[in-house]
Parts: C-alpha cells; structure tokens; sequence
C-alpha cells in the first residue's frame, strides 16, 4: 500500500469538508446556539520531512469567547493519530487581541477565495479555510502552498495565481499568529468527540 497517496486522500477530506460548510448547518451544530464567528481549518502533509508528517488543526470561536479546538499529528507510516482536543472561553485579552485582528483592514478587504486545484503528486502540500463572519456576511477565504520540491513551490499555478495565493498568507499572517499563541497557552484539554470544528456536510 502506497501510505503517501493514501495519507494525502484522508488528509484531502478534511479541507474538501470546509468548501462545504453551511451556516445554517454549523450553527445547528454548535452546542451552545451561538453562530461561530471565526473558524479556521489548517492541514499539512509534508511528506519531504523525516519522519514525513500529517497535522490537522481547526479551531471554531462562538461569539460569545467559547472555543472548540482540536490539533492532529500523524507521523507516517504510523496509522495512529493524535489528536487533542481543546475547549474553554478566551480571555479578555485573547478577546480583544482576536478582535484586533479581525478589525484589520486589509484582512477586511480580502475578497471571498477558495483553495486552488492542487493535484496530488507533491511531497508537501499546505490547505488553510478561514471563515470570519462579518454582521450578516461571512467572509470565506482559501488558500494553499504545494512543491514536489522546495525550489518548485505551488508548480503549474500561473504568475498570478502564485502572487494571489502569496498575498492571501501574507494578509493571514497576524491571524495565524494568534492561533499559534493560543496553542501555547495554558488550554484545557478535554475527552470528547471530534467535532471537526463544526465543519460539515451540506
């Protein structure tokens, strides 16, 4: 069995899910009846890194500072996952920090996207969703990074598409930071379902 092409196809599933998403079926979804405001959806294959690597990570925030997060490591050819799953409200200062950077206007200003087409002969292959609801909008963005190697970095997109993708990370980047610092923080880690951050089928 070719555990590369089988990773990448389980790995795939998960961002194909939030192309999907539905407002009204993930606020269904959502336990505490809020509608999310923010939810992101990372995952990486990386196959060049020794040992080659799948992660997950999605986090939904409600409206209201409670958060659902969960954080997913597969070293391959290991089928074991590991998955942490995290929930609690923000603190005041995570709050505004978030808030700050939702109110950011380039970030603002970025337009609705979706993943690109990538195919699935790559060695490393990055997929990110974000979702940011904006009063009665919601404000979807894709974007991805792929290489067979890493002088080849999102080989067969058009100098456009590249420039396009490039400055959609660029403008996600304090966004990202944010997510990352939350990571580090002092979380509570709890024994329950995955949930996949609300994400789901239409």
């Amino acid at each position: 069995m070719n555990y590369r092409m089988v990773s990448y196809k389980l790995f795939l599933c998960l961002v194909i899910l939030s192309s999907y998403i539905s407002p009204a079926r993930s606020q269904q979804s959502n336990s505490s009846g809020n509608i999310p405001f923010l939810r992101i959806v990372q995952s990486v294959n990386d196959l060049a890194s020794t040992p080659a690597m799948v992660t997950n990570d999605c986090i939904s925030v409600e409206q209201d500072g409670k958060f659902h997060m969960e954080l997913r490591r597969q070293k391959l050819p290991s089928p074991t996952v590991n998955l942490k799953i995290y929930e609690g409200i923000l603190s005041k200062a995570q709050r505004d920090s978030l808030l700050s950077v939702l109110d950011d206007a380039n970030l603002k200003g970025l337009p609705n996207s979706e993943i690109p087409r990538i195919t699935p002969v790559n060695s490393f292959v990055k997929m990110v969703r974000v979702e940011i609801r904006r009063d009665n909008s919601l404000q979807k963005m894709g974007f991805g990074d792929w290489s067979r190697e890493p002088s080849k970095s999102r080989e067969g997109a058009s100098a456009e598409e590249i420039e396009d993708q490039k400055r959609i990370e660029a403008t996600m980047q304090p966004l990202f930071g944010w997510f990352r610092r939350l990571q580090g923080d002092n979380l509570r880690e709890v024994k329950t379902a995955s949930t996949l951050c609300g994400v789901v089928l239409p």
